[in-house]
C-alpha cells in the first residue's frame, strides 16, 4: 500500500475528485494547509507595514493498495500539471499496515482504495 499526499491550489479539488473517481478511487481525505513560501501569496500595506499574506492550498491524502497506485498518481498529475504558474506538489509514502479503528474494535483493511 501506498500513500499519496498532494498540496493542491483549492480550485483543482473538484478536478481531482473526479479524475480519482474515474480509477475508482473513493477514500480521500482533505485538509486546508497554508502555503508559505516568500514567493508565493500577495504582499498588503495594513497600517503602514508591509505583509505577506500567505496562500492557502489543499493537502489531499489518498491510500491506495499497489493495484490502484499508478492509476491514482496519473490521475492527479493529469489535472494538476495543466497550469505551470502554479505548480503543485505531491509525496509518495509507503504504507506496512492501514487498520481500521470503529466502534466493532480493530480490523486490518486487506485492499483500501
Amino acid at each position: 500500500m501506498k500513500l499519496i499526499i498532494a498540496i493542491i491550489s483549492p480550485n483543482r479539488l473538484q478536478a481531482v475528485q473526479a479524475a480519482l473517481r474515474t480509477e475508482d478511487v473513493q477514500s480521500i481525505t482533505v485538509s486546508e494547509v497554508v502555503d508559505c513560501l516568500e514567493t508565493h501569496g500577495s504582499t498588503e500595506i495594513y497600517r503602514g507595514r508591509v505583509f505577506q499574506r500567505p496562500v492557502s492550498k489543499l493537502r489531499l491524502e489518498v491510500a491506495v493498495n499497489d493495484a490502484f497506485f499508478d492509476a491514482a498518481v496519473q490521475a492527479i498529475e493529469r489535472v494538476t500539471s495543466a497550469d505551470e504558474a502554479c505548480p503543485d506538489d505531491a509525496f509518495i509514502m509507503g504504507l506496512d499496515q492501514s487498520v481500521r479503528i470503529g466502534a466493532c474494535g480493530r480490523d486490518p483493511v486487506s485492499s483500501a482504495r
